[in-house]
């Protein structure tokens, strides 16, 4: 089977503080695939403007989440506009700098993130399934 283009999303809300993977947290995205998946890059995007600095965690687990390892953080700059005008649609997009050719080479390794402020992000990787 020949390689295949994949995109996997999730959305994050909960404030969760913990660097060890532990507490409030998404599975972004699974192997899945004995072959594995080879992921190119994870984008962060904030619907509304934050008031306040936050972080995207970006944890890898070997073994279906059952220990984690934080990969990357992403920072999401404070908006001046965010307390100046609450509706503003400011946002926010950011891309995780990931090891050339990262793959989640077996059935069991997974990508979890997390936000450090109870804020609404939108997180999507990408990448090719392998094969």
């Amino acid at each position: 089977m020949a390689a295949a283009p994949f995109i996997d999303f999730c959305q994050i809300s909960v404030a969760n503080v913990l660097l060890d993977g532990t507490g409030a947290g998404i599975v972004l995205l699974t192997s899945g695939h004995s072959a594995g998946k080879r992921v190119d890059t994870i984008r962060v995007k904030t619907l509304s403007p934050p008031a306040l600095k936050g972080l995207v965690r970006i944890f890898y687990s070997p073994d279906n989440g059952t220990n984690k390892r934080l990969l990357k953080e992403i920072a999401i700059p404070p908006s001046p506009t965010a307390t100046a005008d609450p509706g503003s649609q400011v946002t926010f997009e950011a891309e995780a700098d990931l090891p050339p050719n990262f793959v989640l080479d077996a059935t069991t390794k997974q990508i979890y993130v997390s936000t450090h402020n109870a804020i609404i992000i939108n997180v999507f990787a990408s990448g090719m399934i392998l094969g």
